[in-house]
């Protein structure tokens, strides 16, 4: 029997509730399903046929921790998906200048790591009324806030102390996403799966539900969806591995999609939002599994 281990964290130690439909689509295809806390210390990793990772929902906290453990998985042969190299490449979010220079439209951004970043300058040089910093290693919408030239001087120092410790990336507030909202496409090993639509609440910055936002399934245009197998596209040919799970994030501009994020080290997926979507997941994971 098929052991099958779904890597999470200790605040979803038995998995988030949109896992359910992966799990029972696993297990009614003879699989053993298995939720594990990727940084426990009493884990026996060599006794899963393959880790996916879904819920590592801290690593960006101790990426130190997370990098080591994925480095352990590598060195002791463990299958894991996504890929290794894949996985590594995705964690650093200055992969968007590598996909802008092939040719990807992307959300206009500052990388202040190791450099000596004016806030007020950024915005004045830019002629960004408003822009949002975040880290470069990021998740839950931790350290993220919005900057103006009124709150910019004030935001300085808080802004050095976190660009020292972790890494800081500045971008221009995208107004369509508090209007539009942000799309998420999903992608099963290149193939178009679904899409939602998801909104912050009003006045507010982040779209994820937890902070008011809301999420609701959409059918893309053609057209956008053409640009996101390019972009998942792209990735695969800078990497060397095409993705068997991956979400792309971004907005409308007009008919161009531009590109805010790639994930594909733990995206949520929206299982309990489309019948097929786990199924299609489960069998892709089995046959890796297998060829493992």
């Amino acid at each position: 029997m098929t052991a099958i281990a779904l890597a999470t964290c200790t605040e979803e130690a038995t998995l988030f509730h949109d896992e359910a439909p992966l799990v029972d689509a696993l297990e009614a295809k003879g699989a053993t399903v298995y939720p594990v806390v990727w940084n426990s210390p009493e884990i026996d990793w060599s006794s899963y046929d393959l880790v996916v990772i879904r819920n590592t929902w801290d690593y960006h906290r101790q990426i130190s921790a997370f990098r080591a453990w994925l480095d352990y998985l590598e060195q002791h042969h463990i299958a894991v998906l996504n890929p290794l190299p894949l996985l590594r490449w995705n964690i650093d979010k200055q992969y968007l200048d590598q996909l802008a220079e092939q040719g990807i439209t992307t959300l206009p951004t500052v990388f202040a790591k190791g450099k000596d970043t004016n806030l007020l300058e950024v915005l004045r040089q830019h002629q960004w009324q408003s822009a949002v910093v975040k880290p470069i290693i990021s998740g839950s919408g931790d350290h993220t806030w919005v900057i103006t030239e009124a709150n910019a001087q004030e935001s300085q120092r808080q802004f050095d102390w976190l660009n020292d410790q972790i890494g800081m990336m500045i971008q221009p507030l995208a107004s369509q996403i508090q209007d539009n909202g942000e799309i998420s496409l999903v992608f099963f090993a290149g193939e178009y799966s679904h899409a939602v639509c998801k909104k912050p609440a009003p006045d507010h910055l982040l779209v994820q539900e937890e902070f008011g936002g809301s999420i609701d399934l959409i059918q893309p245009d053609k057209r956008v969806i053409q640009q996101g197998l390019n972009i998942v596209k792209k990735v695969t040919d800078i990497t060397g591995f095409q993705p068997i799970y991956a979400r792309v994030d971004g907005f409308l501009d007009d008919d161009t999609f531009v590109l805010m994020e790639f994930e594909c080290i733990e995206p949520e997926l929206y299982f309990t939002r489309v019948s097929h979507a786990a199924e299609r997941f489960a069998s892709l994971i089995l046959d890796v599994a297998t060829a493992s």
